[in-house]
């Protein structure tokens, strides 16, 4: 019973250290919006537009969905683990 639970606590704590760092620190919120910038002028899109602010929100989004795939993976491997137990 422990080991089943294992894995879900381990990816919650994880999600809450990642998500405590990233909403509680707003130097990181920025570093991560100028990241988010950078890329969607490297694409050519003019800041300021409708665009871009489109393509700030897709990349935000990309990123958050890289994280919980990191999560979800991390999840499966901790779930492996306990398996071959």
């Amino acid at each position: 019973m422990i080991h089943r639970l294992l894995p879900t606590k381990t990816t919650l704590f994880v999600g809450l250290i990642v998500m405590g760092a990233l909403s509680g620190c707003q130097a990181l919120d920025e570093m991560e919006a100028e990241g988010y910038r950078k890329q969607c002028a490297n694409l050519g899109i003019q800041p300021g537009s409708a665009n871009f602010d489109q393509c700030m929100m897709q990349q935000q989004s990309l990123s958050e969905n890289e994280t919980e795939h990191s999560l979800d993976r991390m999840e499966r491997e901790d779930e492996a683990k306990h398996k071959r137990k």
